[in-house]
């Protein structure tokens, strides 16, 4: 036989584990979305600042899947950079395009310790997956971010997109990449 002041207790327990949960789940959810969210809002407001005539002069001069505005930056350490690529769809079916952006390789140009330098110490920052219609081309921001303990010399980073048909035929697909010079002053 159970007594009412030990079914209490379990009723007590149960309820302040239950509240432990939701305030740690609330808590898990709340840095998620500040440390993933605000990436993704940092690139939404680095598309914002971009004027029309700059984006469409972009994509009137590219012919291949992947286009960069530049392929050399140059910018001083903790100063943010945004330059803008084109995923220009040349198919007749969408494709699901994925951008990579190998951080953690790269290639030392010139004037460093390839040990000294880090590849690490550049953030670039940009979507990793968009839908790109047939015969369209989109704007997609990079952001480019020296931290302050990047050596000063030239990281060659290497971008590359690729995506299969996500309509039509599944033996076409979106394949390209480039390379980037971040000179670090």
């Amino acid at each position: 036989m159970h007594s009412k002041k030990g079914d209490l207790n379990l009723s007590i327990n149960a309820i302040v584990v239950l509240i432990l949960a939701v305030t740690l789940l609330s808590l898990g959810l709340t840095f998620i979305n500040k440390t993933f969210g605000g990436a993704t809002a940092e690139l939404g407001k680095s598309l914002q600042g971009i004027s029309e005539d700059r984006k469409s002069n972009l994509k009137s001069k590219c012919q291949d899947d992947l286009c960069l505005e530049s392929t050399s930056v140059t910018i001083p350490r903790n100063k943010k950079e945004t330059i803008l690529m084109i995923l220009n769809n040349k198919l007749d079916c969408e494709v699901k395009a994925t951008i990579n952006i190998n951080k953690n390789e790269c290639s030392i140009i010139e004037n460093a310790n390839p040990s000294a330098a880090d590849c690490q110490v550049i953030s670039l920052s940009s979507l990793t997956s968009q839908k790109v219609k047939s015969k369209t081309q989109i704007v997609v921001p990079l952001l480019i971010n020296p931290k302050n303990n990047a050596v000063t010399t030239t990281y060659r980073y290497e971008i590359s997109v690729d995506g299969p048909c996500v309509t039509g035929s599944s033996q076409n697909k979106m394949e390209a990449s480039e390379y980037i010079d971040v000179i670090v002053e």
